[in-house]
């Protein structure tokens, strides 16, 4: 919906969009010039127009552009989508620091320490997926899209055993990772086809995932601490969602 409306109801793509139709492959088979005309896509001169990997506010939404199907890394591999995603997913990422391993003493407790580290990978390998977009480099992007989830999912992990899986952060945590781990599993294995399905499965289980991943620690901003982690005796992390709460209020 957004390519759509940025893209061709507000007519930026006729004035960011500059690749010629017959050199643009589209997933599922479909000829791209096809595409162009069905969507009205001339210049002034009347000369048909297409939408390259990087052009266009975000990438096209006619057409997965030189790609098996729709992914969240094609939308943002046009310099504005980059900026988009960075801005609406820095927000989470900066509670996640907030409520975790950028508030806790970490002492010497390897658990603590797990949180740290993995957060500060998940950080690094999430800002070269950013930076390293499909259509620039696109073996190194899927690298480091692999690293920032197995980031994620250790920084998680261990967050859930240190506060515990039978408490509400714990079973938060522990549904979440679940959902957004078997939706990517089946996006990335679903077969390639020219429905409209088949084309989007894969970007539908990737913002099942980042939802998900980015939802937990918003979502323990929320909810009462008590109610959160219970009579947890290891609740740093948890406990830092409470002082940052009363941080905001002031």
């Amino acid at each position: 919906f957004w390519s759509w409306l940025l893209n061709d109801a507000l007519g930026q793509a006729e004035e960011l969009c500059f690749a010629d139709p017959a050199e643009i492959t589209c997933a599922g088979g479909r000829n791209y010039a096809d595409v162009a005309r069905e969507q009205n896509r001339y210049t002034d001169d009347g000369v048909l127009y297409g939408c390259g990997c990087t052009e266009g506010i975000l990438a096209d939404w006619a057409c997965a552009v030189d790609a098996d199907s729709f992914s969240i890394s094609l939308f943002i591999g046009t310099a504005p989508g980059t900026g988009m995603m960075a801005a609406f997913t820095s927000w989470p990422i900066l509670i996640m620091w907030l409520f975790g391993a950028g508030a806790v003493d970490l002492g010497d407790d390897v658990k603590q320490k797990w949180i740290k580290y993995s957060l500060t990978a998940f950080q690094i390998f999430y800002g070269l997926f950013l930076i390293n977009t499909v259509c620039v480099w696109e073996v190194f992007h899927f690298i480091v899209v692999v690293l920032f989830i197995i980031c994620m999912i250790v920084h998680y992990v261990t967050v859930m055993i240190t506060i515990g899986i039978d408490t509400f952060a714990g079973k938060l945590i522990a549904c979440s990772l679940t959902v957004g781990s078997v939706a990517i599993v089946v996006g990335y294995f679903w077969p390639v086809g020219s429905d409209w399905w088949s084309l989007h499965v894969f970007w539908l289980a990737e913002c099942t995932g980042l939802m998900v991943g980015f939802c937990i620690a918003p979502i323990l901003m929320i909810v009462p601490h008590d109610f959160a982690v219970g009579d947890s005796t290891a609740w740093s992390w948890v406990l830092c969602c409470t002082q940052a709460k009363t941080w905001f209020k002031t």
